[in-house]
């Protein structure tokens, strides 16, 4: 007996602790840091590699675990604020087992990520389900140019008889200065004499060719309904996720093709074949019907329509020795658009890589890629090209807050009709910081040539995205984007370059009225400038909606 209220007392001992670290922290609501269910909202999602809960950057070793002295994996999320002791701690007072991490490759000019099981997107329960319904403004629908892009009447006289110059004939006359005909039949005497036709002016009608008038702004309310799906698993050899995004606006303004469709999936595998050797394949294939500054080779106006996107890598890497590890790529990229009139800007685009990691620190490596490209446009031959890029850089992590990685080298290429050639420098760089446990700074860099929806022309852009992300409680999270595009292009027939910047400001909260339901709002500015004036324009367009997590 005496035995047993030992026990019983060690029990109650460990039990107080417990109940009261759990009073004292509370489970804080669904999208919040801390919380188990998925922090995905209205507001939008991160590029792949970041939405995957995996950090951006930062030198690691072999397939996962962060070397020693390194940042850790804890992802581009904000960190989760630290749990209770005994929550954490196993039966014993031992420490949990630590969780397996993988390093997976981005897509090209992307930097690796680092997914930790148990932490940032992958601390969410495996199935996640969520439904919005939300209410918009648009105060330009169509894009339209700020000046109206109209053109004046024009006037042109068609001609509808040629002119006749004067000339001299010689003609028979009689004594009485009458002409005489042939052939002649009076027996009077007549003489030649040579005369002056006068000219024939031309004759023509004016005609006006009306102009296009002056288009107005259309503005209109917007209704949209959205879900979002999302699958994790993981194991100590393999890691999936999958993300899947539906969405149907109907446009007020537009009486014609109403709802628009869009939508998106995304998923990344990851599987240890051995300690060394180690496959992963990444998507991210988006049916769009507004510009996403963002996606590089997707058009930056709505002049094409609704169109589709996709990017597709699969990799191979192999360490070789704890600091040389090699990948072997293979990527496929490309758009398709519906508009029958756009579909000279349908493209594929097939890509093969080989790159060179050296782990010179635990916080840095040095990287050396190749890469080889065809491009095949559906019907627009004259831009087919082969492309060859030749990269070094490095990843580093340069603390606990800061880590990035940057490559920089020149592309070379081929126009496959008429064996022109062309160079442009290539630079790639994404940089990572974490302003403190609930804030994080992102920014990335990419220039050099693009795919573009238009005939017979070339490009090379330049583009850039700020994307910034904090917490300002248990219940409200707010988001900020820029994202900035310059486009240079130019035209085989007409020999005349374009030079296009666009640029768009998005803002965006979340807050949490329960643990299911979530009140969202998003506003954003767009503008483009051209050196053509008539294609300038800005944009206003702002949402507030309601979410609920199943």
């Amino acid at each position: 007996m005496i035995c047993h209220r030992h026990w019983i007392a060690i029990l109650l001992a460990g039990a107080a602790p417990v109940e009261i670290s759990r009073a004292q922290n509370p489970t804080p609501p669904s999208g919040v840091p801390g919380s188990s269910a998925s922090s995905t909202s209205a507001l939008g999602s991160a590029p792949p590699e970041a939405a995957a809960g995996s950090t951006s950057g930062g030198a690691t070793s072999a397939f996962g675990t962060p070397p020693s002295g390194s940042a850790g994996s804890t992802g581009a999320e904000p960190e989760k604020p630290p749990a209770a002791p005994a929550e954490n701690a196993t039966e014993g007072g031992r420490p949990p087992p630590e969780q397996p991490s993988f390093t997976l490759p981005g897509f090209y000019g992307r930097s690796s990520g680092i997914i930790a099981l148990g932490q940032g997107k992958f601390a969410a329960p495996r199935f996640h389900f969520s439904a919005s319904l939300s209410l918009g403004f648009d105060d330009n629908v169509f894009q339209t140019p700020t000046n109206g892009g109209g053109t004046p009447d024009r006037t042109f006289d068609v001609p509808v008889s040629a002119a006749v110059p004067a000339r001299e004939v010689q003609v028979l006359v009689d004594q009485s200065g009458a002409v005489v005909s042939l052939p002649v039949r009076s027996t009077q005497p007549f003489v030649i004499r040579t005369v002056t036709v006068p000219a024939i002016p031309a004759v023509t009608r004016r005609i006006v060719v009306p102009g296009i008038p002056k288009q107005s702004r259309q503005s209109s309310l917007i209704e949209r309904v959205s879900t979002f799906g999302q699958v994790l698993f993981g194991t100590r050899r393999s890691v999936f996720s999958l993300d899947l995004r539906l969405s149907g606006e109907n446009t007020d303004a537009k009486p014609q093709g109403q709802p628009e469709y869009s939508g998106s999936i995304a998923f990344q595998y990851g599987y240890k074949i051995t300690p060394r050797l180690q496959f992963s394949a990444r998507a991210d294939i988006a049916r769009l019907t507004q510009p996403d500054f963002s996606r590089p080779d997707t058009p930056t106006r709505l002049g094409g329509g609704a169109f589709y996107t996709g990017l597709v890598k699969v990799d191979l890497a192999y360490r070789w020795t704890p600091r040389i590890t090699t990948d072997l790529s293979l990527g496929l990229n490309g758009v398709s658009f519906d508009n029958v009139a756009s579909q000279v800007g349908n493209y594929l685009a097939t890509t093969t890589g080989l790159e060179v990691r050296y782990l010179k620190s635990p916080r840095f490596t040095l990287l050396g890629e190749g890469r080889y490209q065809f491009v095949r446009y559906q019907d627009n031959a004259p831009v087919d090209s082969h492309t060859l890029f030749l990269l070094v850089g490095a990843e580093t992590t340069l603390s606990q807050r800061l880590r990035g990685s940057v490559r920089i080298g020149g592309s070379y290429r081929t126009y496959e009709l008429s064996g022109e050639t062309s160079f442009t420098p290539s630079l790639e760089m994404d940089l990572t910081y974490r302003l403190g446990r609930i804030s994080v700074l992102q920014w990335s860099n990419r220039y050099g040539f693009e795919e573009t929806p238009e005939a017979n022309t070339k490009s090379v852009s330049f583009r850039s995205g700020l994307t910034y992300l904090h917490f300002f409680g248990p219940r409200l999270r707010g988001t900020g984007s820029i994202n900035y595009v310059h486009n240079s292009s130019s035209n085989n027939l007409t020999s005349g370059s374009i030079n296009d910047d666009s640029f768009e400001l998005t803002l965006g909260f979340e807050y949490s009225i329960s643990r299911r339901w979530r009140a969202t709002g998003t506003y954003s500015f767009s503008t483009a400038f051209s050196s053509n004036a008539d294609a300038n324009y800005y944009r206003n367009r702002m949402f507030l909606g309601l979410d609920y997590e199943f």
